[in-house]
């Protein structure tokens, strides 16, 4: 995880990190520092733990320390970014809300990766970062793209075309 995070730092410059707790208590802050990211996390055990994977704008501060909020309040949105610098899949089984996979549902989407990994690849794109998401997987794959209306259009068309494979469901906010 922390070479994946280091990646991410590499490439965006600074990150948002959100946690959120079961009681809806939120803290958020920009760090551009990824020790002092992965310590003011490690201060909230039981948090559920989110960051941004795309490069904010210079004009986004980079503070190194958390804040709270209230759910939907502050945090970082889509104009706050400039770059596109992660492509992110998150394949989870077609299950209720709430309601974590099953052994067989985690292995059916883990094979759902692998089989997107063998079509990017001969797409030439470059190899993801595979993370066990608890659900399922994530994948990220490196990319510079500016972030723009025209993207966000084809990312939601992938989004769509993602939606029809039978054993995934589709949330890739890439923020």
């Amino acid at each position: 995880m922390n070479e994946h995070l280091h990646r991410l730092f590499t490439d965006a410059g600074k990150l948002e990190l959100v946690l959120i707790n079961d009681r809806g208590w939120i803290h958020r802050g920009v760090f551009d520092c990824p020790d002092q990211l992965l310590a003011a996390a490690k201060q909230h055990p039981g948090y559920s733990v989110y960051t941004s994977i795309n490069a904010p704008s210079d004009r986004v501060p980079a503070t190194n320390r958390l804040l709270s909020a209230a759910r939907g309040r502050g945090g970082l949105r889509a104009e706050h970014f400039i770059r596109r610098t992660s492509l992110f899949f998150d394949l989870d089984p077609v299950r209720p809300a709430r309601v974590n996979a099953t052994r067989d549902e985690m292995m059916r989407a883990g094979g759902q990766a692998y089989r997107l990994i063998e079509f990017t690849d001969a797409l030439g794109w470059p190899q993801p970062t595979i993370i066990n998401s608890g659900n399922g997987a994530h994948l990220h794959f490196r990319c510079d793209l500016p972030a723009t209306p025209q993207i966000d259009a084809l990312l939601a068309r992938r989004d769509e075309i993602l939606s029809r494979v039978e054993v995934v469901e589709p949330d890739s906010p890439d923020l």
